[in-house]
């Protein structure tokens, strides 16, 4: 079952850090507001706010 790990307010943006566990392991999921931004990542390299704000800008959501 997925689990928020963290949750972070970003620039007025609700961010979800949602925990994924696969069949290959646990990797993590990144909605912003509710948008799927990134995923398939360990779940021991969570991005820092500036990455996550970098990611939200190729994306169009800042």
């Amino acid at each position: 079952m997925d689990r928020v790990v963290q949750e972070r307010l970003i620039d007025a943006h609700r961010v979800l850090i949602v925990e994924d566990a696969e069949d290959e392991g646990s990797g993590y999921l990144l909605l912003v507001d509710g948008v799927l931004v990134d995923g398939s990542e360990p779940l021991s390299r969570i991005p820092t706010d500036g990455e996550i704000r970098g990611l939200m800008r190729t994306r169009g959501l800042d």
